[in-house]
């Protein structure tokens, strides 16, 4: 019997310490990240605008070449 009775009053405290106050929860929080401008203000790898690509440029043989056929 007391084992009975002495459950029922842990119950009941424990009960009217849950309707007291509910207890809030310690939560970490992310700071604002603030914009910052882009250290690079170029648009592209290549500072041309009418690059042709890599290796557009004539080699050594078609420079120095007797005889030209006519292509590119």
């Amino acid at each position: 019997m007391q084992i009975d009775d002495r459950l029922v009053k842990q119950n009941r405290e424990q009960m009217r310490k849950k309707r007291q106050m509910p207890e809030e929860e310690e939560t970490l929080t992310y700071a604002q990240r603030q914009r910052q401008l882009p250290l690079n203000k170029n648009k592209g790898a290549f500072p041309e605008e009418t690059f042709g690509g890599i290796n557009t440029m004539q080699s050594v043989f078609d420079r120095t070449a007797v005889f030209h056929t006519g292509e590119g």
